[in-house]
């Protein structure tokens, strides 16, 4: 992570764009991913899954000259990739980070940068240190943003070509993230609820969102191993 690994460590969420992959115009600020084919299940995506690359692109985009908003909760996330038009559907990337680099209180955008043009959220969110260093094991999990929660600035139809890049409503889940590997009882406080749910269902690497809340002994019957994607 580029920080003292003795330092306490805490969970944020990042909203990162993902693009179709293009070997002739490749990208380092978004997720590229190739097209989700007829008989791409959920244990095949995320056996193909890479979370170094997208690790890569989270250290990329810390290193801009700007300082990132992130999101202490799933949904503040998908509050902060709506700050903006944007034109890809968006991912939210659960990771783990030292203290140090999260900024030390909730800022607005005008506040992190003055000269920033066009800038008329009054809206604060806590920022990501510039030139963090991500590895892929500082990353917990990963989700497509609530496609009901994305339509007030994404611009049609650009963002189109995303919906075909991942399963809806599937997570991959970071088996090799340290709080896995240390059997670390995941909470609703430290979590998404897409990471506490795989982790209540037997800690799939995948898996798909019930439809609705439900009692913790019925999670365990909600299959995780070979969820398929929904056509589009």
């Amino acid at each position: 992570m580029g920080k003292n690994s003795k330092e306490a460590l805490i969970d944020i969420f990042i909203p990162v764009g993902i693009v179709p992959k293009d070997p002739q115009k490749p990208s380092k600020y978004y997720l590229e991913l190739p097209p989700l084919t007829s008989d791409c299940n959920a244990q095949t995506f995320y056996d193909n899954f890479n979370f170094k690359a997208l690790a890569d692109v989270l250290t990329t985009r810390s290193g801009t000259t700007f300082s990132l908003p992130i999101g202490l909760t799933h949904e503040e996330a998908e509050q902060v990739a709506d700050l903006h038009a944007h034109d890809t559907f968006k991912i939210i990337v659960h990771v783990t980070v030292p203290l140090s680099s999260r900024s030390t209180r909730r800022m607005t955008e005008s506040e992190i940068d003055p000269s920033r043009i066009g800038v008329s959220s009054t809206a604060d969110y806590f920022y990501l240190s510039p030139n963090t260093v991500f590895s892929a094991n500082a990353i917990i999990a990963a989700h497509l943003m609530d496609m009901n929660n994305c339509y007030k600035t994404l611009r049609i139809p650009y963002s189109e070509r995303s919906t075909l890049l991942w399963p809806q409503e599937c997570s991959v889940i970071n088996r090799q993230h340290p709080r896995f590997l240390n059997d670390e009882v995941l909470t609703m406080q430290s979590t998404a609820p897409f990471a506490t749910q795989a982790a209540q269902s037997g800690g799939s690497p995948l898996h798909k969102k019930p439809s609705k809340e439900l009692p913790p002994n019925e999670h365990e019957k909600t299959p995780t191993s070979n969820v398929p994607h929904r056509p589009y």
